[in-house]
């Protein structure tokens, strides 16, 4: 397989990490020769590829806000402005296609546009999950059934104006997910458990399989499991709003005849599973169902993920009683990934107590993320990765 060539490169990494919405000032440009930024036709590939205005629109994922496009071609612009200054031209040759383009952006967007900091605000972020083009893969079968990209309509803020977490992908998603889709391009990577944990197969196929997702919040795994060829999928979460907002999610992707939603209570309830209502309300009989009922809605998984389900010790034991239900009524021998980025250290210490209160096996991994990447997220605070496992599979 030959090569692709540099530029083609250094453009899909911009691209993935515009489309992702990173913040301006964290788009990596230090891969980014001077030489080839200040070549104008260069810097007018890079207009065409990133902000391509006269592209269909059912070409290309819906774009960026307009606010948040203005800021990357300004941060454009300067960088190109500085490496000329850097190599001693005193007027920097900038595309005009790119000046005039930014010139229309400062124009139009509207002065009450809602500012990043608005906790009503929702966009569209867009997450690339085809192998990054300097990946050579082992196979050909590397498609998607549902398309390259997948599309999420999000609230960027750490907690949305509703109360729960649910509006926004959060860096375990992103990095459970990354996995995902390296192993589906069967790329090299760097996770492996230790020979003494609970299993040393990590091997992680999706398609035609059937897949749980516990807390699903914008259900970026379960719609990432539909675009790699899933079987079925059902995307659950505890909060009945979550669940009305991951409908639409799943609606936008295409994928509802795979993926379906239910508000599923850790450890008490039943799945409430209504795939076609996008204004589900609050449902009694998961408060207070004493265990019964748990059948109705609920699949029998080969694979159950979660990600960022931890970062509360109060609802770690209701979670571990669900993934012990889970292994021990509904498939002992699931694959069972939870992602957990450490921001409390005790907050992991307590949920792998209570698997071992619980008789689970599990065996822990600090995530390295995928190089070159193909999801783009904050790596500050360390990710694990844990494959839980029953003891009546044995290691």
């Amino acid at each position: 397989m030959p090569k692709p060539h540099p530029e083609e490169t250094i453009l899909d990494s911009l691209r993935r990490q515009y489309l992702q919405l990173l913040t301006p000032t964290d788009i990596s440009l230090t891969h980014l020769p001077p030489s080839l930024l200040l070549d104008q036709s260069f810097q007018h590939t890079l207009y065409t590829h990133l902000f391509n205005p006269n592209r269909k629109s059912h070409q290309c994922p819906p774009p960026p806000p307009l606010r948040y496009t203005a800021r990357v071609v300004k941060r454009l612009i300067t960088k190109i402005e500085e490496e000329a200054w850097k190599e001693g031209y005193a007027c920097p040759e900038i595309d005009e296609d790119l000046i005039d383009f930014y010139a229309t952006l400062i124009a139009t967007i509207p002065a009450e546009a809602a500012s990043p900091t608005d906790s009503t605000s929702t966009t569209h972020v867009t997450y690339t999950i085809a192998a990054p083009t300097t990946t050579t893969t082992t196979t050909t079968t590397t498609t998607h059934p549902n398309g390259e990209s997948l599309t999420l309509i999000e609230s960027r803020n750490i907690i949305s104006s509703s109360g729960h977490t649910g509006s926004r992908t959060w860096e375990a998603a992103l990095a459970l997910g990354e996995l995902l889709i390296s192993s589906h391009h069967n790329t090299t990577h760097p996770l492996t458990f230790p020979p003494t944990s609970a299993s040393t197969n990590f091997t992680t196929h999706i398609p035609q399989k059937h897949i749980l997702e516990l807390g699903a919040g914008t259900g970026f795994l379960s719609i990432l499991c539909a675009k790699l060829g899933a079987h079925k999928v059902l995307a659950t979460d505890g909060d009945w709003r979550v669940c009305s907002s991951l409908q639409k999610n799943v609606a936008e992707n295409k994928v509802s005849g795979v993926v379906s939603v239910g508000r599923l209570l850790w450890g008490s309830g039943n799945v409430v599973e209504n795939a076609e209502d996008t204004d589900l309300e609050p449902d009694p009989r998961a408060e207070h169902s004493g265990g019964k009922g748990r059948e109705e809605g609920y699949i029998t998984p080969d694979v159950v993920l979660a990600a960022d389900v931890t970062y509360d010790t109060s609802i770690i034991p209701s979670l571990v009683t669900e993934l012990k239900y889970i292994l021990t009524q509904k498939n002992p021998h699931a694959q069972v990934l939870v992602a957990a980025t450490v921001r409390n250290p005790k907050t992991i210490e307590a949920f792998l107590k209570e698997l071992e209160r619980h008789s689970l096996l599990w065996a822990s991994e600090l995530w390295v993320p995928h190089e070159p990447r193909i999801l783009y997220y904050d790596t500050t605070a360390p990710i694990q990765i844990l494959k839980i496992t029953c003891p009546m599979v044995g290691r």
